[in-house]
């Protein structure tokens, strides 16, 4: 139960180590200097044992561990020591000492041959087994072929027009234009189906907060007032800092849902693919921060969004997830997902929203930070 609960804070206060160490620096760092002069820590400043990630920004170190575990299927204590104490610094392991040899490997590898471009990472050979396979899969072992079929000679209606049937599939831009609040209380299911309690909020244009409750009573808090991201655990409040931040500035949108398309910087019709039995358009969409892009599956027929995948870039390669969508319900005459099923590298999580209203009054204070408390601290040692 422990690894499932885990997994799902993972998911909702992303990279919690990485918030404490990098903005428990950075604030030593502003009150040395003035606030303009303030530079991006490395890794090998703010973590203990760096080697192969020298001058890289530390707030690309836990993307690169997570895609490091998305590719092996394994977690951090694969490679790290975690017994008696965390102790990620340490050189204990072999599985550390290969690591090290491999970033090597893939990093010449990309240097010589795709101009330095994450071409080729861990999922290239491991894909998601801790140890690569070096023969071929058996016949029934092999991946089904890709449903997938580009955009190019079919006739297919532009990014807008699909847009377009969204909006007024889920009750017209009339309808969606009068919304300014949303409140919903939903219950999440593991894998091992435990259940755990979820409160959100949101206020447009780009206010958030979520507070997840354990079987043991513990809250967990997430927010974003706008311009700060915060995430409160039991250690304290964190401020989030890089990836974190930027992904947090994307999914507070209060259109993220209701108009997913908007928030692209470009966006262009991929093609078509199947989302379970649907025919569905395919849009890619990139972000105005260009490590994050999107894949929206727009139901041919309902013209109702049934998936979405969400991609990171890490500095070894992609980090992804995906969101299906369903159970639409009209609620104050816009309709809603009531069912999702996010598929994330480290678990599987169905959420059920029990109930969910628009336009009741939310006061902004909701979403500001906690007072700060402390945080943790040590080093990664890659």
């Amino acid at each position: 139960m422990r690894k499932s609960l885990l997994a799902v804070l993972t998911i909702l206060a992303t990279s919690m180590l990485t918030f404490a160490q990098v903005a428990q620096k950075t604030e030593t760092a502003k009150e040395a200097t003035h606030p303009a002069a303030a530079t991006v820590k490395t890794a090998d400043q703010v973590f203990k044992n760096i080697k192969m990630l020298k001058g890289v920004p530390a707030e690309q170190l836990i993307p690169a561990m997570r895609y490091f575990n998305a590719s092996l299927g394994v977690e951090c204590n694969f490679c790290h020591v975690t017994q008696p104490k965390w102790a990620p610094d340490k050189d204990d392991k072999e599985e550390k000492r290969t690591a090290r040899l491999m970033i090597e490997m893939t990093q010449g590898i990309n240097q010589g041959h795709f101009k330095g471009r994450p071409e080729v990472g861990c999922a290239t050979c491991h894909g998601g087994l801790s140890h690569p396979r070096s023969a071929g899969p058996l016949v029934e072992d092999r991946p089904k072929p890709p449903q997938f079929r580009p955009a190019r000679g079919q006739q297919l209606p532009s990014v807008e027009e699909i847009a377009q049937a969204y909006e007024k599939a889920i009750g017209g831009q009339a309808a969606i234009q009068k919304l300014s609040t949303m409140t919903a209380k939903a219950t999440l299911t593991t894998l091992q189906g435990q259940t755990l309690q979820v409160e959100t909020m949101q206020k447009a244009p780009d206010k958030a907060l979520s507070v997840i409750t354990l079987p043991n009573g513990q809250a967990r808090e997430q927010g974003f007032n706008g311009t700060t991201g915060w995430t409160k655990m039991l250690r304290g409040v964190n401020e989030a800092q890089g990836p974190e931040l930027a992904s947090m500035k994307i999914t507070s949108r209060f259109d993220h849902n209701l108009m997913p398309v908007a928030g692209f910087a470009r966006t262009r019709l991929a093609g078509t693919d199947t989302v379970d039995g649907h025919e569905c358009y395919v849009v890619l969409g990139l972000y105005p921060d260009e490590n994050f892009s999107e894949r929206l599956y727009f139901d041919k027929q309902s013209g109702l969004l049934l998936r979405r995948v969400s991609a990171q870039r890490t500095l070894f390669g992609p980090l992804t997830d995906s969101t299906d969508y369903s159970d639409y319900k009209e609620v104050q005459g816009v309709r809603v997902a009531f069912t999702t099923k996010r598929s994330t590298p480290e678990t599987v999580i169905t959420g059920t929203v029990g109930t969910l209203e628009f336009n009741k009054p939310v006061d902004d204070s909701k979403f500001a930070p906690p007072v700060s408390g402390a945080g943790n601290s040590g080093g990664s040692g890659k």
